[in-house]
């Protein structure tokens, strides 16, 4: 049975707006899958949604997490992004070089049992 989230579980610390845009897209859709999640300069690239509060949500460490793979991957694909109860909880990363055989990446988010 997964653990209740607490408030250590959130963070109020600023994040470029895209993740905010991100982490709105993700509220709304709750449960399911995004594929082929752009990243760009570090930052989530996908149709603009528009926040109408004005306000920086209060946001769940994944958001964090999330942030700073971006940041790690600065430009690139993310193949498979789960989104559980308006949370991202797993992605899946093909590392597509020149150099080198591509790779896959996985990370998960948050550790529930």
């Amino acid at each position: 049975m997964p653990n209740k989230l607490t408030h250590d579980d959130y963070k109020q610390e600023p994040l470029h707006p895209a993740f905010y845009r991100f982490a709105e897209i993700c509220r709304r859709m709750d449960f399911g899958v995004i594929e082929e999640l752009r990243i760009q300069d570090g930052l989530p690239v996908f149709v603009d949604v528009e926040n109408k509060d004005n306000r920086e949500p209060l946001l769940h460490l994944a958001f964090y997490r999330f942030a700073e793979i971006c940041r790690r991957i600065n430009s690139g694909v993310i193949d498979e992004l789960c989104i559980h109860h308006g949370v991202p909880v797993f992605l899946e990363i093909e590392l597509r070089t020149a150099l080198a055989a591509n790779v896959k990446q996985k990370h998960k988010f948050i550790d529930r049992e």
